[in-house]
């Protein structure tokens, strides 16, 4: 079995979803949703620099979860925010949060990408 961890950036939420893997049948280990609201931090297509730090923050939380949890496979699907004209920089911050922990060297985290995973989460939560 195979464990998944997949965090959805969305303009007003982020969610974490963690499940396992077996064949065609996926079971769900982990749900949470964090309201972060960063539609709030975007102004004329750009967000802030608070916005883009708020989103880093959730992800190092939701990476410490997945750590505890010894899910090693990580992404994390930022969707309505890469419509910002700044979203290369959101991502960079949010590959920046990825470098390795200074005490243990481990660089376990979630790897930030504009893409559609959410579909995958809906289904997996749907499956439980």
């Amino acid at each position: 079995m195979t464990r998944y961890g997949i965090a959805d950036i969305g303009s007003n939420t982020v969610v974490l979803l963690a499940y396992e893997a077996a064949g065609s049948t996926l079971r769900n280990l982990k749900y949470i949703s964090t309201p972060a609201h960063l539609i709030d931090d975007v102004k004329d297509g750009v967000m802030s620099a608070e916005g883009i730090r708020k989103a880093s923050e959730i992800l190092k939380g939701y990476a410490a979860i997945l750590d505890s949890m010894e899910i090693e496979y990580r992404f994390a699907d930022v969707t309505e925010p890469c419509r910002i004209d700044n979203k290369d920089e959101l991502v960079a911050a949010l590959e920046e949060s990825r470098k390795p922990n200074a005490t243990s060297g481990a660089l376990k985290s979630l790897i930030p990408m504009c893409m559609k995973a959410s579909r995958l989460m809906s289904a997996a939560v749907r499956r439980n």
